[in-house]
């Protein structure tokens, strides 16, 4: 059963030709999926077995359970975004997290990762760590799966 959409209203004031008015925002949270989320599919785990080439897997870690934004289905902006503050579980090791956190020639670096999309397709995309300054001055951090 799906959970109903939670809303965010938040209040404005706005001038209107000298006299203030009160306007009434509303921001809808995109379903998420299924609480809990169903198990990871058995073709999944054994197609995670194949890429680690021998290495021991002691489980699989749900990272995010997201709705989709128009900015992660668009073909010209080719990436998924991940906020940070979405993430499930830990994913990263602390040496990640640091090279990250690096710069190249002015861009933050990134880390090369294996995919399994929903046919089983494997691919490699770069996971980036993107902040993002947000109008109040403060930042924002989502993770960006970029590439096909």
């Amino acid at each position: 059963m799906e959970k109903p959409q939670k809303q965010n209203n938040k209040s404005k004031r706005r001038s209107n030709g000298g006299e203030e008015e009160e306007v009434r925002v509303v921001k809808k949270r995109i379903n998420t999926g299924p609480d809990p989320p169903p198990s990871l599919p058995e073709e999944f785990k054994d197609a995670i077995q194949e890429l680690a080439n021998g290495r021991s897997i002691s489980q699989e870690i749900l990272v995010v359970q997201k709705g989709l934004y128009k900015s992660d289905t668009e073909p010209q902006q080719s990436r998924l975004s991940i906020p940070l503050n979405s993430v499930v579980g830990e994913f990263l090791k602390d040496e990640e997290k640091v090279h990250l956190l690096k710069r190249f020639n002015g861009k933050l670096e990134h880390i090369s990762v294996p995919i399994i999309d929903p046919l089983l397709i494997r691919d490699k995309v770069d996971l980036r760590r993107w902040p993002m300054k947000k109008s109040n001055g403060k930042e924002s951090v989502s993770y960006m799966l970029t590439g096909n």
